[in-house]
């Protein structure tokens, strides 16, 4: 009955339920978007959006368009709508108005303004996928700028170890596929022979090689030093690393490297 409390009794507490209507809340399973990158553009309306889910999807709007943007809704319920992601069409589809609320951080008295949508669902993942590519892009853009102070000769000296340590690891791998697998022992003898010949053999190539980046960075300043190091860690490092001590080392999984 309308009013009543119901009451749920466990041992010794109970959990006590109103039945009185519940204030509508923003839904938990909203996912937010990149600010200013997603846009909704509906009837004459360019609405940034906060965060959407699978039927709908929130933005913000200036508080002097709320009432245009409500009469537009009062008079056509549903409207068409296109969503954008760095003027890059997403996914069209129709809206209707759903709730409007103020932000609650916005010092302009700006609007949340909910949507439902019709006629299909947000495509959430292309959005997400959006995102992502235009993230990887700004990051690439980035680190080929930061590579613009790397001299020549020592991109061509990490190239080339680079190219010689890919070349050494691929042999490896073709040799290590002959290993016996009849026998474990025989097996991690087999593995452990190879090691140890290809280590004496990259502990005098390496070394000689090496030494040349202390001349290379003897006239860098910290900057170009720090962008220097960045580089070959992140063209040499997956090679050197890919070995359990040298990745314990580096990565020092428990905080410190003599783990």
């Amino acid at each position: 009955m309308a009013g009543q409390v119901a009451r749920m009794k466990h041992e010794s507490f109970q959990i006590t339920e109103d039945s009185a209507p519940r204030k509508k809340i923003i839904r938990q399973d909203r996912t937010p978007v990149a600010q200013k990158k997603v846009f909704l553009q509906v009837g004459n309306y360019e609405i940034e959006v906060l965060n959407v889910s699978s039927f709908g999807l929130a933005g913000l709007v200036q508080e002097a368009k709320v009432p245009l943007l409500k009469a537009m809704f009062e008079q056509w319920k549903e409207m068409p709508g296109v969503i954008r992601f760095n003027n890059v069409e997403a996914q069209r589809l129709n809206v209707k108005l759903a709730r409007i609320e103020p932000h609650p951080q916005s010092v302009f008295n700006d609007q949340i303004v909910g949507f439902e949508v019709f006629g299909g669902t947000v495509a959430v993942d292309r959005l997400k996928a959006l995102e992502l590519s235009d993230e990887m892009l700004r990051d690439h853009t980035n680190t080929f700028k930061e590579m613009q102070v790397i001299p020549a000769a020592f991109k061509l000296m990490v190239f080339e170890m680079k190219g010689w340590l890919t070349f050494l690891k691929e042999k490896i791998d073709t040799i290590e596929k002959m290993a016996p697998v009849d026998n474990a022992d025989d097996n991690s003898d087999f593995k452990q022979t190879i090691a140890e010949s290809v280590s004496e053999h990259i502990g005098m190539v390496i070394p000689q090689k090496y030494q040349d980046i202390p001349k290379m960075m003897a006239d860098m300043d910290d900057k170009t030093v720090a962008t220097c190091t960045k580089f070959i860690r992140s063209q040499i490092g997956p090679l050197v690393y890919g070995a359990p001590f040298a990745n314990r080392a580096f990565y020092k999984p428990r905080g410190y490297a003599g783990d």
